[in-house]
């Protein structure tokens, strides 16, 4: 796929167009990465990360916030 890949970007990059088997190549490689299951399970995975991230970004803020509100902390 990283071959296919970088044989694309290098005849884009240089202002040809790929031909139709490059094409059709690259198409088939992306298709079969997209019904993999494994890459199925990576992409969910990623998902349920950045999820797990926006809360804990979130709980630092309100930890944040509460601290900056204590009278604990002296400026």
């Amino acid at each position: 796929m990283e071959n296919i890949e970088r044989q694309v970007k290098d005849l884009v990059s240089s202002g040809e167009e790929p031909d139709e088997s490059v094409k059709k190549n690259y198409e088939e490689s992306l298709s079969r990465l997209q019904t993999s299951t494994s890459y199925q399970r990576l992409v969910a995975t990623q998902a349920n990360f950045d999820k797990v991230l926006v809360k804990v970004n979130q709980t630092i803020q309100v930890g944040i916030a509460e601290g900056a509100k204590s009278r604990i902390i002296i400026p």
